[in-house]
Formats: C-alpha cells, structure tokens, sequence
C-alpha cells in the first residue's frame, strides 16, 4: 500500500502490473478517483507492465553511460499511410537530450531500410524507432516496423537472437495492444521485443499523436 503523501516525481516508487484476462487492456496506470486530487494511481507510483513474471527475472536493463549505444530509426513518410511530421521534432528532442552522454547514431528515411537497421541494432545497447508500424495477429512474426522501402518484421528481428540489449522505445501507434480475442497472450510489438532480447521496452496502448510523441520522449530521455 502507496501512503497518501506528497512524493515527488523523481523519488515515485515503482510498481510492475502483471494482469491477466480481460484486465491486459485496462489502463491500470491512470486507475482512480478523477472528482478528487491527487486520487489517482500515477500520483503515486510509476508504473510499469510485465506479460509474464519470467520477463522480470532477466530484466537487467543498464543505465545510460558514454559507453551506452543508442540507435535512433526515424520514418516520417511511408506509403499508403499519413505522413508524421513531428518524426523529425522527437529524433531532434532525443539527440538533444543524450547526444553527449552515450554513443549516438541516426538512420532516418532513405537510410533506414529494414537491412541496415537490422545489421545497426546488432552493434548498438538502445533503440528507439519513430515510424509506422502493424500488428498481425494471425501471424505475430510479420508484425513490424514499416521503415523505407520494406518492413522491418519480429521475423527478422527474432533472427538475430540479439544479447545483452537494453531499452527498445517503440514511438509508434499502438505497439502494446493485444488481440481481445487473445487477452493472456500478450500479441503485440512490445512483448516481440523482450522476446528479441530487449529486457525493457516502452511501447503504446493506444494511437498516439504526434506532438505527443514529442513530449513524452523529451520527458523520457531528459530523466
């Protein structure tokens, strides 16, 4: 039980939800009391979710330091889709925020094909991909990341059994989201990547909007 004191957000206790059923969907992070202040449970704790406990066993996520290397993938314009102009103001918020405290790489439109980033992922710690991208559930290893000229699938990615990763930010819409059909198997983009080797992985339950993006990922890497 979190007491109900004013804590500040850089000292918030963390707390990992595990749900099952149903409950996967609910968005256990924002729960409480919305007529009252302070009443809800981000007020609180910091919040996290886990598919299953083995995930947090061999979490070993390491911190950032000069020798952390961190591939950023951008794709504002993907065929077929709506173009996402705030791709450039994330990557820019991002460099800004880290650029000189780890080992910073960007492949952005024309230089991320599925390929090179793949090839770019094997050598670097983080990864952190602004793009479009799409789930299949019933088939999860051709979910992927649509980047220049092809998808970059969990197919490919699972491929390269990567080791001793850390962070996979996922800044695109709905990476998160399981099948409601499927609600304890935990189908979706995010949980691909912990299976990739990702110990920790911030990824979305829902659409989300550009300048959100921006905002949140300034917040991320700015802690």
């Amino acid at each position: 039980m979190v007491q109900k004191s004013r804590v500040s957000a850089d000292t918030l206790p963390h707390i990992t939800w595990c749900p099952t059923g149903m409950a996967t969907f609910l968005p256990l992070h924002a729960a409480g009391d919305y007529d009252k202040p302070r009443s809800r449970v981000f007020d609180y704790v910091v919040s996290s979710y886990s598919p299953i406990l083995s995930t947090l066993l061999s979490s070993n996520t390491r911190t950032l330091s000069h020798d952390t290397r961190l591939l950023v993938v951008g794709q504002s314009e993907t065929p077929g889709f709506g173009p996402l102009p705030g791709v450039d103001l994330e990557l820019a918020a991002v460099r800004s925020r880290i650029e000189n405290q780890i080992q910073y790489t960007q492949l952005t439109n024309d230089q991320a094909t599925p390929m090179i980033v793949l090839e770019t992922m094997e050598e670097h710690d983080w990864v952190h991909i602004a793009c479009h991208a799409s789930q299949n559930f019933t088939d999860p290893t051709k979910s992927g990341f649509y980047l220049h000229q092809d998808m970059l699938t969990l197919s490919a990615i699972n491929r390269q059994s990567f080791k001793n990763k850390g962070l996979a930010y996922l800044a695109a819409c709905q990476t998160a989201t399981g099948d409601e059909n499927l609600p304890d198997e935990a189908i979706h983009l995010a949980s691909g990547m912990l299976m990739a080797g990702y110990p920790s992985v911030i990824a979305t339950r829902w659409s989300v909007i550009d300048d959100d993006a921006v905002v949140v990922a300034n917040t991320v890497y700015g802690n």
